[in-house]
């Protein structure tokens, strides 16, 4: 299972929350399952599909597998898998850049200032 945490710490009411992705949404919504999350609070958003889960919560998916990764990388991510490969430009298909396999997302991407 591919699932994805960020270091985002927002606040709401009296919970600090995050972002919670994954490679596909099959994995996402099991991992938010499996951490007492409800489906109704799937944040369905067409290129940032994801769910906003509280820090206790995060650790818990941590727990359960998901990786740890900055906000820089989740962005990265979602737009490699949903959208176009940072590093090459093309548009994912299954989840993976046709020219790196999507890889590129995370290797070769220089910091921009």
């Amino acid at each position: 299972m591919a699932v994805y945490v960020d270091e985002s710490q927002w606040p709401f009411g009296r919970m600090i929350m995050c972002h919670m992705v994954a490679d596909t949404l099959d994995e996402l919504h099991e991992m938010a399952e499996s951490i007492g999350i409800r489906r109704k609070w799937f944040q369905d958003k067409p290129r940032f599909p994801h769910y906003d889960i509280s820090k206790s919560k995060r650790e818990i998916a941590v727990s359960n597998g998901a990786m740890e990764i900055t906000a820089r990388e989740l962005v990265m991510h979602t737009e490699g898998i949903f959208g176009n490969c940072k590093l090459h430009g093309k548009l994912a298909r299954d989840g993976k850049c046709d020219v790196c396999e999507g890889r590129g997302i995370w290797e070769g991407v220089e910091e921009t200032s």
